[in-house]
């Protein structure tokens, strides 16, 4: 490429929309032409890392992502002379190579990360913080406790357990003197909390944002039976007397015998999801029943309520328990549903909703203003009164 300054400067243009129609017809001649010349991938990387602020990438994750361009824009064959493959027809600003730099996007399976960025004073003021540690606990007389403002220590007595909080993690310390009658907590994290419990028993559940389980404080009898709304981690204790089960919305259960599994069921999205990664779990949804091997998941469609199994990602799975998004293979409002109960925020959909499927990974400690910055760089209309951000489409 001969003119690799010059093509940098439309591929600018094109992606901020502020490219003439000549201008836009020589850009996609050019990348047509140079669809197979490196110089184009390293132009094409070079602007990223630009209008990115970004400090580094390492020469693995740059060829993982010239790559994946690469894929996105060269032809088919199938194509007429002169034409380039838009990623989506319906946001034609966000094609050929603005659409593979795709937000959040980090491009190919690049992980997102802020250092030292500069930003707008403006922008500040009206920012929100990444979610952090923290929940409500409600005890079986109905007090709540406000966990993220304790500190170490007891935090209170039920029937006969202590309920101890250490650094950040809750946990319960029975007598030896059988309960006289069972009392129940709900651990809730509210939007932009997320919190780790230790069972009576041993077990281990990590709770994530907008979510709640109900517990006894002490397991008795032939079963330990919790109730979950949300998403949960679980690493279960091993008692083949008394059986592990999760009891979800819609009639959904989750029998377990010492295992490590995850558990999502958010109201506003379409499948209960179980990923088993150690151990083995049954799956019952209705008159249907599942036996889940390591690496498989279960889900159960809300609507046609049918239940299927298939292997699982989990990595992806477990991202938001590790400290991170996985957007890979995500449509924008699946992914806005993870950034609202992460954030605290409500989105509203102004006109069409951009049709447009996401890849990458994004730490889940950025700014929410860092986000709305990649989705106003690649196309994304967005503004945020108070707690509510606006996505306008075309």
């Amino acid at each position: 490429m001969s003119d690799k300054v010059g093509f940098v400067a439309l591929l600018n243009k094109y992606v901020t929309g502020n490219i003439t129609a000549e201008e836009e017809k020589l850009f996609l001649s050019m990348v047509q032409e140079h669809a197979s010349d490196p110089a184009l991938e390293e132009a094409l990387w070079e602007s990223y890392q630009q209008s990115a602020d970004l400090e580094f990438w390492s020469d693995d994750y740059r060829k993982a992502f010239a790559g994946k361009i690469m894929q996105r824009i060269r032809p088919t064959g199938k194509e007429e002379k002169g034409t380039v493959i838009p990623m989506r027809r319906r946001f034609p600003r966000i094609a050929v190579a603005a659409a593979v730099l795709v937000l959040l996007a980090a491009g190919a399976y690049l992980w997102l990360q802020f250092r030292n960025v500069s930003r707008d004073p403006v922008a500040m003021h009206n920012d929100l913080p990444p979610g952090k540690d923290g929940a409500v606990l409600t005890l079986s007389d109905g007090r709540k406790m406000v966990l993220d403002s304790l500190g170490n220590g007891m935090v209170a007595k039920e029937s006969n357990a202590e309920i101890i909080l250490t650094d950040g993690k809750l946990s319960y310390t029975a007598s030896e003197q059988p309960a006289e009658e069972i009392a129940y907590n709900i651990m809730s994290t509210p939007k932009g909390r997320q919190f780790q419990l230790v069972l009576p028993h041993g077990s281990k559940v990590w709770l994530n944002a907008a979510s709640s389980i109900r517990y006894p404080v002490v397991f008795s009898g032939k079963q330990r039976m919790v109730e979950l709304e949300g998403e949960a981690y679980f690493e279960i204790a091993p008692d083949a007397k008394m059986p592990f089960k999760v009891k979800v919305n819609d009639g959904n259960e989750v029998e377990v015998l010492g295992t490590r599994f995850n558990v999502n069921a958010y109201y506003n999205e379409s499948n209960i999801s179980t990923t088993l990664l150690e151990g083995s779990v049954r799956v019952n949804a209705g008159t249907q029943s599942v036996i889940l091997k390591p690496r498989q998941q279960a889900r159960a469609d809300r609507e046609v309520q049918r239940l299927l199994r298939d292997d699982a990602d989990i990595n992806k799975v477990l991202a938001w328990k590790n400290g991170y998004f996985d957007f890979n293979n995500e449509g924008l409002q699946l992914m806005m549903r993870q950034l609202e109960r992460w954030y605290d925020i409500n989105v509203l959909y102004e006109g069409e909703i951009p049709d447009i499927v996401f890849q990458g990974k994004m730490d889940r400690n950025v700014q929410l203003s860092d986000v709305v910055r990649f989705l106003t760089m690649f196309g994304i209309s967005t503004r945020l009164e108070e707690r509510t951000l606006i996505i306008s489409g075309s």
